[in-house]
């Protein structure tokens, strides 16, 4: 079969009829600007350097008073020891406010010193939460952003966990840089990142996936960001081969073959009728990559059984999950150019 043999298989006449401009565009708009919340939280942001400032009012005014009642805390303070051995003094006052593991350790603890050993975190991220704490003022980038979250995370900090959750969809643009770090953030294990935040920003990376899926950063998704995105039940897809074309974009064009088998079974292949099956294994032909075909046959059983001996086979997914068909069609026209150009290039290197 030709390599562009599949672009107009039957299965996607219901897609054909839509128009879109395939061009990859992405004027950065609203470069820099501040988001205000009743709840007395500003929030600045700048899409091209991706960097956050979080000033919190309520932070500010309780650090204020807890500062008039008790102007010298060095008796009465919890000394964090840091990575390399440098020591960081806080009010414990102010520190259990925020903590509930710091509540507990004051509550087993009757002494005015309180020391907490905190090799484990990152040292700078750990004094920008302190800072943020005691002056209502927290400064990071999109890269730093995780090891602060691990480190309110650890130590049970629910409203400051909150803040920069918020931060994170809070941005004036999405950019698919901006996309690409902010998913990936949200899917990263050791963040904790919670449900109701992740949801948010599936619902902004789909509401964008057009522009993303036409951009270089998409490959810069990590692969459990992709397979997140992917499993979401309202991605904006007309039917599962939108979802495998997209797999298979990333796996081969990205080089992440051995991703295969978690981003292949986001595919819901027991949602696809004969005509969408035929034209996923046509789609995986076309590729030609011998690894993901062998991963998919795994998947697709039922279909190749029945091709060869008429024997009915097994459907693979690990879940049986709702159909998809919220999509109008652009995903399929957007990736059979990206799908064209890219076997353009693999022609033209032969």
């Amino acid at each position: 079969m030709s390599q562009n043999g599949y672009l107009s298989t039957a299965s996607y006449i219901k897609s054909e009829i839509t128009t879109i401009s395939t061009k990859s565009e992405d004027p950065l708009t609203n470069f820099v600007g501040k988001t205000i919340y009743s709840t007395g939280i500003e929030i600045i942001w700048d899409v091209v350097e991706s960097k956050i400032k979080i000033t919190n009012h309520h932070f500010i005014n309780e650090s204020k008073k807890m500062e008039e009642k008790r102007i010298n805390y060095d008796n009465y303070c919890t000394k964090v020891i840091l990575s390399k051995g440098n020591e960081v003094k806080i009010s414990t006052d102010l520190f259990s406010s925020n903590s509930f593991y710091i509540q507990r350790l004051v509550k087993e603890n009757k002494s005015k010193m309180l020391i907490v050993k905190s090799a484990s975190f990152d040292p700078i991220a750990l004094q920008k939460v302190l800072f943020y704490m005691t002056y209502g003022i927290l400064e990071f980038s999109l890269d730093e952003m995780g090891q602060i979250m691990r480190v309110a995370v650890s130590y049970e900090m629910p409203n400051v966990m909150s803040t920069i959750e918020l931060s994170l969809t809070s941005f004036g643009s999405f950019p698919p840089h901006i996309l690409a770090k902010i998913l990936s953030i949200a899917c990263h294990e050791d963040y904790l990142i919670t449900i109701k935040t992740k949801k948010i920003i599936l619902k902004i990376v789909n509401e964008n996936l057009c522009k993303f899926l036409q951009s270089k950063e998409f490959f810069n998704l990590s692969p459990s960001a992709l397979v997140k995105l992917l499993s979401f039940d309202d991605l904006g897809v007309i039917d599962e081969v939108e979802v495998f074309r997209i797999s298979m974009y990333y796996l081969i064009v990205g080089n992440n073959q051995l991703y295969a088998d978690p981003i292949l079974n986001c595919v819901r292949f027991r949602n696809m009728d004969n005509i969408e099956v035929k034209a996923v294994y046509d789609i995986s032909e076309a590729y030609g990559d011998l690894y993901t075909k062998k991963i998919l046959g795994y998947y697709i059983e039922n279909y190749l059984l029945y091709q060869t001996n008429n024997v009915e086979g097994k459907v693979r997914n690990m879940n049986i999950l709702c159909k998809r068909n919220k999509g109008n069609g652009n995903i399929s026209i957007i990736m059979k150019v990206l799908e064209k150009k890219y076997f353009t290039l693999v022609k033209h290197d032969s």
